[in-house]
């Protein structure tokens, strides 16, 4: 299938609509509208058909506000086009100001919404050529039955096609493409994000998120906005979520079992030390300290060995 091929024209800027970007600050324009004063755009801002910026949101503020210009270079894309130049809105230039990993994390929202119109888009598409066979089959009636059934027919899916398969993390990778980050350092700034709005995600259920989660999730993206690391940012939301959301059974079972098998880790390097460097090693408060952990230790091994269910012989 073809797309329509591209128009590039001269257009007003006060016609273009730019509505919600990824970027909440540009930055300072000037080094990059002074790139645009000596050499011209030479990458034309991106619009649809309806006048809606797609790309270049930064260089068309350039032009109108550091070089006031009134109307720019465009190239109008149908909106199948526009899912493939997404890519344009942050490698266009060699003056391009980094996303900060919120304004990555609305990138790849909006990104993924263009993937699954395209998806339904495509379904549709295929729906209306097998209605269009069909409507075909059945206008050829009883008088071209003999002519219908000397060509070769296509074979009619039983049911609707449906939309390509693809896992929600394979999505989330594609279309956090060209952010700069990963789709797993996206994801939790989604989990803090959709938390400051008042939504949390524990196991399978959405729950409304207590004030102090809504508010420690706000200081979290503000904290990111300035330099803090996601997981740090993360993990301080993740620990205000515990100590507001009693987890369910299931949940509280898992975090028992990550726990033990930690636990075991743990003892199986004790248990792989080389302990004939100790002596050398360990001051007297050492040993004390080890000598109160071992019999600790060995306390909790009886009790695991009379907790433990018997085994009936086979």
């Amino acid at each position: 299938m073809s797309h329509t091929v591209p128009v590039r024209m001269m257009t007003p800027i006060s016609e273009i609509k730019i509505g919600e970007r990824d970027r909440a600050d540009l930055g300072d324009l000037r080094e990059l509208a002074e790139s645009i004063r000596k050499v011209g755009m030479l990458h034309p801002i991106v619009i649809t058909g309806d006048w809606r910026l797609v790309a270049g949101g930064r260089r068309l503020a350039a032009a109108r506000d550091v070089l006031g210009w009134t109307e720019v270079p465009v190239t109008i894309v149908d909106i199948h086009t526009a899912r493939d130049v997404l890519q344009a809105e942050w490698d266009e230039n060699t003056c391009r100001k980094p996303l900060t990993p919120v304004e990555a994390e609305r990138a790849q929202v909006r990104r993924a919404n263009l993937l699954v119109e395209d998806a339904i888009r495509r379904r549709n598409e295929a729906l209306s050529r097998g209605r269009a066979t069909q409507a075909a089959r059945a206008a050829a009636g009883s008088g071209g039955a003999k002519l219908a059934d000397q060509q070769p027919q296509p074979q009619l899916p039983e049911q609707a096609p449906r939309v390509p398969s693809r896992s929600s993390m394979e999505t989330r990778k594609i279309a956090a493409a060209g952010t700069g980050y990963s789709a797993t350092t996206l994801a939790k700034i989604t989990s803090i994000r959709t938390a400051a709005e008042g939504v949390i995600r524990v196991g399978d259920q959405r729950l409304p998120a207590p004030e102090p989660v809504r508010a420690a999730a706000r200081r979290a993206l503000a904290d990111v906005e300035t330099g803090t690391p996601v997981d740090r940012a993360y993990r301080q939301v993740a620990q205000v979520i515990d100590q507001h959301i009693e987890p369910d059974e299931g949940q509280l079972r898992a975090r028992r079992l990550k726990a033990w098998r930690d636990a075991l880790g743990g003892a199986r390097m004790l248990r792989e030390f080389d302990m004939r460097v100790l002596p050398e090693l360990l001051s007297e408060q050492d040993w004390a300290a080890a000598s109160v952990l071992m019999d600790q230790l060995a306390e909790q091994v009886d009790r695991f060995r009379q907790l433990r269910p018997a085994v009936n012989p086979t």
